[in-house]
């Protein structure tokens, strides 16, 4: 393994610049990029570092939290690896498209169970540790700088409702409804009914315990033929709302 690493890690550096990265494996090192200074990376698990070149991001975040790799100075060589993302030369950029329908079959429905339990059902009281009080896992809008996150995300709620031009009674769909806060405030403040959609177990619990939301799926009812005003789904990033007249289900 040591060898074949030997012969594809300083390849796939010779793009970099404004530094190097030295792996050390197994007490031996072996060097890509030829400049700058030196990020030096101890790899317990090398025959993984496959996974660097078509998921980069990932695998070097459960590697490191594994310990099956690890730096001294995680940061600076962070910053490094972030202004070299287009440094790939070309075999990289070609062994990563050949992961592509892998990539593809992963991304399938039947995996989604899974990627949302690896991810969302660690537990509430790890997302209770750093997101604010309204459980909220997306962009934040802060309207003069001066807002604690709790205000910002609120602000950011009622800004997408807003769009939304809600009227008494109307329905809202929220795809990816996360711990509820949107729907919790299309309710209250707008007196909407609302219906929300996760595949997360514990975002269920959440919401059904804090805002006395009522979890369709374990009652047996169904939002079939229902019209709704709005759909609305909000990312890590971004928001996204249609006001439209829909139809959920057939």
């Amino acid at each position: 393994m040591f060898y074949l690493l030997s012969l594809i890690l300083p390849r796939l550096g010779r793009g970099l610049r404004g530094g190097r990265i030295v792996f050390v494996i197994n007490n031996k090192t072996i060097t890509a990029g030829t400049e700058g200074p030196e990020y030096r990376l101890v790899v317990k698990r090398p025959a993984k570092l496959i996974g660097l070149i078509y998921a980069p991001s990932l695998t070097f975040g459960r590697m490191y939290a594994r310990g099956e790799i690890g730096t001294s100075e995680l940061v600076p060589f962070l910053r490094f690896i972030i202004r070299n993302q287009a440094a790939l030369p070309w075999p990289a950029r070609v062994l990563r498209t050949l992961f592509i329908p892998w990539r593809i079959v992963r991304s399938l429905p039947v995996f989604y169970s899974r990627h949302i339990k690896a991810h969302y059902d660690l537990g509430n009281d790890f997302y209770q540790l750093w997101l604010d009080e309204t459980m909220t896992y997306s962009c934040a809008y802060f309207e003069s700088g001066n807002e604690d996150l709790e205000t910002a995300q609120r602000a950011k709620i009622r800004h997408t409702l807003g769009k939304l031009n809600l009227q008494p009674g109307e329905k809202v769909l929220d795809i990816g409804c996360g711990w509820g806060a949107l729907l919790a405030m299309a309710d209250k403040a707008y007196k909407a009914k609302v219906y929300g959609i996760t595949l997360s177990v514990e975002q269920m619990k959440w919401a059904v315990r804090h805002y006395t939301l009522i979890w369709l799926a374990e009652s047996g009812q169904t939002a079939t033929n229902s019209w709704l005003a709005g759909v609305t789904s909000m990312t890590q990033s971004s928001a996204l709302v249609w006001r439209s007249t829909l139809v959920a289900g057939t």
